[in-house]
């Protein structure tokens, strides 16, 4: 019987095996090689820093008006400040808002013919409350700083006629501004408005002394673009009352949500400052809770 027997293969040399193994070890892409030929490279040693230099290095973040990761302030960021923005309006700077006829502000408006106002020479008109709303926020993109706004106004107006000293009457009602944005703040003239005067025959007088409360509503909304930016600055943007709310509420829903963890996960992350109330009800009524 005759076996059919395969060649034998020589067996490779075995010091020209060993130096091609090596080589294979030493290529640039073997992590091996890399591990023990990058120490002499290595990054040095993370340095720690002061507390002085951890202070100055958030006065850095803050001054630039942005996040802390955003201390350059050269990235994009805008946050929501319509909570603070509308209270602050409403409650310290319209109210603030008077103004006499004549004036540097403008000139008397011609008098109606009325018993009420004869020989009337000067006005006293101011804001006795405000109703706003709308949306404010606060933008900062290549190291400058914004404040956007689109509002809507409601202003209840006292207006004090006089002839000489006395008081003639006093006339009162509305001024209504459905819209004012901040690309307004340069124009010369109040935006498109509606007036109500609550003493009839006298609607064309009020209206037109009304009109001329643009220079002093403009000032008052200019203060509110230089406190958003100095709040800004020293980190102050998060609403403190809207983020108590949302917090209150967002933990509310926590002790009684039953969908699960990843669904408690996504809400306690709200947690966070800078969620406006609204933000927080559109979330909810998502999750459809």
């Amino acid at each position: 019987m005759h076996h059919s027997l395969t060649p034998e293969v020589p067996l490779a040399n075995t010091a020209a095996a060993r130096a091609e193994a090596t080589e294979v070890q030493k290529k640039a892409t073997d992590h091996l090689y890399w591990a023990r030929s990058s120490s002499a490279n290595a990054a040095p040693p993370p340095k720690s820093i002061s507390a002085e230099e951890a202070q100055k290095l958030a006065e850095k973040s803050s001054s630039a008006g942005g996040s802390a990761w955003n201390s350059g302030g050269n990235t994009w960021e805008e946050k929501k400040i319509n909570a603070w923005a509308i209270e602050t309006l409403k409650q310290q700077l319209l109210p603030q808002i008077s103004y006499d006829l004549p004036s540097a502000v403008g000139p008397l408006p011609t008098i109606p013919q009325s018993p009420e106002v004869e020989g009337a020479s000067r006005v006293h008109a101011r804001v006795l409350s405000a109703d706003v709303k709308g949306e404010c926020t606060y933008v900062l993109s290549r190291g400058k700083q914004r404040v956007v706004f689109e509002l809507e106004f409601k202003l209840e107006l006292e207006i004090e006629v006089f002839a000489n000293d006395e008081l003639k009457t006093i006339l009162s009602g509305k001024l209504n501004i459905p819209e004012i944005t901040n690309d307004e703040l340069g124009d010369a003239k109040l935006p498109s408005c509606k007036c109500i005067c609550e003493q009839a025959g006298m609607k064309p007088f009020f209206e037109s002394v009304a009109k001329l409360s643009w220079p002093a509503l403009r000032t008052q909304l200019e203060a509110l673009v230089e406190e958003s930016e100095a709040r800004a600055a020293k980190g102050e943007t998060a609403d403190p009352t809207a983020v108590a709310t949302a917090n209150r509420a967002l933990r509310s829903v926590l002790t009684t949500l039953q969908n699960g963890e990843a669904q408690a996960a996504k809400l306690t992350r709200l947690l966070a400052p800078g969620w406006e109330t609204n933000e927080l009800s559109t979330f909810v009524a998502e999750l459809q809770l």
